[in-house]
């Protein structure tokens, strides 16, 4: 089996669409599902990088350089030059590499100006109140509305709170790298509870974003890929988040996202990374200085943070969960036996069975009252089911698997041996198995 490509350091071009628009590579980073940023002058090839990563490893606290790296090897691949070194915000799920890619092209760093209110904010949180200083660690602090080049492309800065109280998207010709506002339009939106984050900031940098022209390519800050894919994207036009995301396409309102938001977030642990990095971002990508055995060291605010809420789960959570601790068995293997002791458990409404038919021989107890049948103890028990449970198996049918799934998982706790019969009545009706109408 190939390894999904959520996995890999994938790079994509997004080439111009003509006269002021910019060449765009994207290069994932898998370990936190970043996206890192080329935006090139096509005729002069001068560049800017925006957001990338400076690799933290959560587990040992060791850095690597393989992301700057590789952004590098891109740059020198396409002869371009860096100009810019950009970051949209302080992150909070890794390292910023602004600082060494300073070291290593020349460029200048910058990021948004009110980085001063969340280094304060930070500085609190921290109780470090003199740790960070914006002046001293970035080259140029945008404010919202100034505009700078690339090459010969003119580049602006518009203000995104929401994520953060200072996050800004940079917006060149038909290309706007909006960081963690947007996510790809299967996935929605982001969060908005990191301290200084507000969700009604954030819908508001949305709209912002959504009204800037409908063919305007839209780069994102983060993807984890769907549970329907497994390979990371980044770029949409504003028609397309317009006409599909999950979250805020059009015809959404406005209170239903903020509260689907809130409640989602209220859900979501911190990121692992996040009391390491935002020390060293909102210090430019620097550590702190060494102390007097030479090593740099972190502070890390305990009990500072609440805990999340857990999240009700939903019947596709709990089908989720049963699915990775049953088996299942085809339709033709469950109708053959294979000559041991083994009884086809339909779980199924009676008035499917009705509309759609029966398994001829198989035992019908709705999947509301499975548990009461095979309870060996039970008044209620059903001879049938529970003389298998030490010598037999059972072969769980629903419509289409997921009550089979949950009934199966259930009998499996109850001391059976249960197997869910894969596609369920469908399935077995498609193989030309027998029915009974």
């Amino acid at each position: 089996m190939s390894e999904s490509k959520l996995k890999q350091k994938v790079v994509r071009h997004s080439p111009s669409t003509g006269a002021g628009s910019p060449n765009v590579w994207g290069i994932y980073e898998p370990d936190t599902g970043s996206i890192q940023y080329i935006c090139a002058d096509p005729a002069t090839k001068k560049a800017a990088l925006i957001d990338v990563v400076w690799n933290l490893d959560p587990k040992n606290y060791r850095f690597s350089t393989e992301s700057m790296d590789q952004v590098l090897e891109v740059v020198q691949q396409n002869g371009l030059t860096v100009e810019w070194v950009l970051d949209t915000h302080p992150h909070a799920d890794h390292v910023m590499a602004s600082a060494h890619l300073k070291e290593r092209t020349g460029a200048p760093t910058a990021i948004g100006d009110k980085v001063h209110d969340i280094a304060g904010l930070w500085a609190g949180l921290y109780n470090l109140p003199e740790a960070f200083d914006p002046a001293r660690d970035f080259d140029r602090l945008f404010a919202p509305g100034e505009t700078f080049r690339i090459g010969e492309l003119e580049a602006r800065v518009m203000l995104s709170p929401g994520h953060t109280l200072g996050s800004i998207t940079y917006v060149c010709g038909d290309a706007a790298f909006t960081h963690d506002t947007l996510m790809q339009p299967d996935v929605g939106t982001s969060r908005a509870d990191f301290p200084g984050g507000d969700t009604e900031q954030l819908w508001d940098s949305i709209q912002e974003i959504l009204a800037l022209p409908k063919d305007t390519r839209l780069f994102v800050g983060h993807d984890y890929g769907t549970d329907d894919r497994d390979e990371p994207q980044w770029e949409a036009t504003v028609a397309q988040h317009r006409a599909g995301n999950k979250h805020v396409k059009d015809g959404t309102r406005r209170e239903d996202w903020i509260r689907k938001r809130n409640e989602r977030d209220a859900t979501l642990a911190l990121p692992d990374r996040i009391l390491a990095a935002l020390q060293i971002n909102l210090r430019g990508g620097r550590l702190p200085s060494p102390e007097a055995d030479g090593n740099s060291y972190l502070k890390i605010p305990v009990n500072r943070f609440p805990a999340p809420q857990k999240k009700a789960k939903t019947m596709k959570d709990l089908v989720a969960d049963a699915q990775s601790r049953v088996a299942t068995v085809p339709p033709e293997q469950a109708a053959r036996g294979d000559g041991s002791a083994a009884l086809v458990l339909d779980v199924r409404e009676p008035s499917e069975l009705e509309t759609h038919g029966r398994v001829p021989g198989a035992l019908h107890v709705p999947r509301g009252l499975v548990e009461s049948r095979a309870d060996v103890t039970a008044k209620t028990a059903e001879a049938q089911l529970t003389d298998l449970r030490d010598t037999g198996c059972v072969h769980v049918l629903c419509g289409s698997g997921a009550r089979a799934t949950l009934a199966a998982d259930t009998l499996r706790a109850m001391g059976y041996q249960a197997s869910v019969i894969e596609g369920g009545f469908e399935a077995w009706k498609a193989k030309g198995l027998p029915v009974e109408t």
